[in-house]
């Protein structure tokens, strides 16, 4: 049995799953700004906000979020669940493939 094996801890073992969770949690929250950004109209006119008119808002303090409004937002983050998950497990795959292969030069 060779001597140079390297001992590794626990981060090593749950490096994965935490990289994989970073990666997805950055993903997640691109696409709940991109849904926000995408369904903008439907927002203000749920949140009864004259497009036309937004600098006749004094404070933007009187802007706030309703149900309505959050629900909107989930339903469209919910139609591209699979699509956000899929595009966090592409992204995760360039750095699954450097732990692999940095493995393999242990090895």
């Amino acid at each position: 049995m060779p001597q140079n094996i390297k001992k590794r801890g626990f981060l090593s073992l749950i490096s994965p799953f935490l990289i994989y969770y970073a990666i997805s949690f950055v993903v997640q929250i691109i696409a709940v700004m991109a849904v926000v950004f995408a369904s903008l109209p439907r927002i203000m006119e749920a949140m009864d906000i004259d497009l036309n008119n937004l600098e006749n808002i004094q404070n933007m303090q009187q802007i706030y979020i309703n149900e309505d409004v959050m629900n909107l937002i989930l339903e469209q983050y919910m139609k591209h669940l699979t699509l956000i998950t899929a595009s966090a497990a592409l992204c995760t795959i360039p750095f699954f493939l450097w732990m692999f292969c940095r493995d393999n030069k242990y090895e």
